[in-house]
């Protein structure tokens, strides 16, 4: 019979009081498998464990769960909510045995889905539960309308528009999370703001080019709002899309620093696009 999950954490703890060392605890699995929730038990009973555990702290640890499926989880044909990164997460403990911080780094997060992925998987859950959850005075405010007028939704799966009642749900959660953690409202705002500038920069569309090596050319670049969102003209947002700095030149046998500006060929540009 397989370990169950709590008594893998519980041999883990038991071993870093007993032995003073550190312990690794490898969570593998095909798509679907369960990793992530195990991942999300496992850490539940390690806080549990911990003796005088401060309440504030765990909630703190538990809560960076709902946020990172947020930002790196995504509906695929296998998996509802399948992670599109990998991550090590370390927790770290006092002599006594109790918790005292988190770490989290993330790993290889699939960036291309924002901008395409297959018709019948989802795009990041972060953005539907934006146009679920946000009242409308925030899209407003982020210059955003209906959900199925943008590519980053309509790039996937369209029965996904339909659950709005459970994305309004997750939205109120994740907002709930980010408080719990620490987000006051400008925090929240900014974070708003980042999302519906990434919308935005979806919407980018470009000349056809014969050829690969012809300079890239926006056509629409009135409808890619971003000054209110990053603070970045519609003239700088043009620039870092089809222009680049190069270091061209020496001066007196020393690097002077000398910037030649080039245009973005359509090969570098949708490079760029997919980062």
């Amino acid at each position: 019979m397989a370990p169950h999950i709590f008594n893998v954490a519980a041999r883990a703890y038991q071993r870093i009081q007993e032995e003073k060392t550190n312990q690794v605890i490898l969570v593998s699995g095909e798509s679907g498998a369960g990793k992530t929730e195990s991942t999300k038990l496992m850490v539940k009973h390690l806080v549990y464990m911990s003796p005088n555990r401060s309440d504030d702290l765990h909630n703190k640890i538990v809560q960076v769960n709902p946020l990172l499926e947020a930002f790196g989880n995504a509906q695929t044909i296998i998996n509802d909510n399948s992670s599109r990164f990998a991550k090590y997460l370390e927790l770290s403990f006092d002599e006594r045995g109790q918790v005292i911080g988190a770490t989290i780094r993330d790993y290889m997060l699939e960036k291309a889905r924002v901008v395409t992925c297959n018709k019948d998987e989802g795009n990041f859950h972060i953005f539907y539960s934006l146009f679920a959850g946000a009242s409308k005075q925030q899209l407003i405010g982020l210059n955003l309308s209906e959900s199925k007028d943008y590519r980053i939704i309509k790039c996937g799966c369209l029965k996904l528009l339909e659950e709005k009642t459970k994305y309004r749900e997750i939205y109120l959660q994740q907002m709930d999370a980010l408080k719990r953690i620490g987000f006051d409202a400008d925090d929240m705002n900014i974070l708003h703001c980042m999302l519906g500038a990434i919308i935005h920069l979806t919407e980018v569309r470009f000349k056809e080019a014969d050829k690969a090596n012809e300079p890239l050319e926006i056509v629409n670049p009135d409808q890619v709002e971003l000054e209110a969102l990053l603070g970045l003209s519609n003239k700088c947002a043009k620039y870092f899309w089809t222009a680049c700095d190069v270091n061209c030149c020496l001066r007196y046998g020393n690097m002077a620093g000398c910037l030649a500006i080039t245009p973005k060929t359509k090969m570098k540009g949708l490079k760029l696009y997919h980062l």
